[in-house]
């Protein structure tokens, strides 16, 4: 196993160089939702800050002013999911597929009730 050098932008297990799955990849995709809600990475300005954040399961903070609505809320609750420090906890991807399909079927189903 080949492990790349540590950015601020790692899981775990990645920190603490544990054997690597595909579940990393679902951390990674914590960034990026947490990009879309937050509109910037989860930043951590200190050298060895993230490592250590991250190595004691602590996650990105979502602040409430940026949860506007139900798909907000749902964004959030993928969000607590992918960014689990123990893997084996973390949806798979199709899994995360499978969340958003039901919150943008809510969503739409919501939308026309309105109308």
């Amino acid at each position: 196993m080949c492990h790349s050098k540590l950015g601020n932008f790692r899981s775990p297990e990645e920190y603490s160089k544990s054997s690597l799955t595909e579940k990393v990849d679902i951390y990674s995709v914590g960034h990026v939702l947490y990009g879309i809600l937050m509109g910037r990475n989860p930043v951590y300005k200190k050298p060895g800050y993230a490592k250590k954040k991250v190595s004691a399961g602590e996650k990105p903070v979502v602040l409430d002013e940026a949860i506007q609505g139900d798909e907000d809320k749902a964004l959030v609750s993928v969000l607590n999911n992918v960014y689990d420090p123990n893997p084996d906890n973390r949806y798979s991807a199709a899994e995360i597929i499978s969340k958003f399909e039901h919150f943008i079927d809510k969503s739409y189903n919501r939308r026309l009730r309105h109308k």
